[in-house]
């Protein structure tokens, strides 16, 4: 992956490289590389593992004891928007890092 991106910003003109700042260019890339590996191995593991789980253990806890079933679930969403929020939070700060190794 790293190849391609190499190979596609060699074929990027003089005047683009004019237009953008390198530290801002080389601060993106680099971060950028990072979090999508990062998102192809370790969450996507994560997900997957997290989808069967889900898919196996929600419906045997559902015909063993339906309302403790119900109440075990209970705080789920709470907890997917409270991951949301935190997400949002940390990609807004991850972006002014960004922007301020670049300037």
């Amino acid at each position: 992956m790293r190849s391609e991106l190499f190979a596609h910003m060699s074929t990027l003109s003089p005047t683009f490289y004019r237009k953008s700042s390198i530290g801002d260019l080389m601060s993106r890339l680099t971060n950028d590389m990072t979090n999508v590996r990062l998102l192809a191995g370790f969450a996507l593991l994560n997900m997957l593992n997290a989808a069967i789980v889900f898919l196996a253990n929600i419906p045997l806890m559902l015909s063993l004891d339906p309302v403790v079933a119900g109440l075990a679930l209970l705080p789920f969403p709470f907890v997917i928007l409270s991951a949301q929020s935190v997400s949002r939070v940390m990609f807004r700060r991850t972006r002014e890092n960004q922007d301020a190794l670049a300037s």
